[in-house]
């Protein structure tokens, strides 16, 4: 029987991190779209960032993330954010396999 070695503590740092880091691109270009944002670097950096966590549920299923209200847009954003998370802890658990 193969045993689970999933790493919940990386899991978790990982999907925080990615949580934190939409939220804040999110904020980001939304004050772009507005004009608030600025023409600064990181501003235009945190922007473009976004369309990376709106991948891969946005870019498949956009008609219905955008259509159904901000609760299940967001919701999206969550699940692509576990949608990364799993898969950078996927890739260090091989990772940490192979070396032992």
């Amino acid at each position: 029987m193969k045993s689970n070695n999933f790493n919940k503590k990386v899991f978790f740092t990982w999907l925080f991190l990615f949580l934190l880091l939409a939220a804040i691109t999110s904020m980001a270009m939304a004050a772009l779209e507005k004009g608030t944002g600025g023409e600064g670097f990181i501003t235009n950096l945190l922007a473009s960032l976004y369309f990376i966590f709106r991948f891969p549920a946005h870019q498949l299923f956009w008609h219905f993330f955008s259509s159904n209200g901000a609760f299940i847009f967001y919701s999206g954003l969550f699940l692509n954010c576990i949608f990364y998370a799993l898969l950078i802890e996927r890739i260090s658990s091989l990772i940490k396999k192979r070396k032992n």
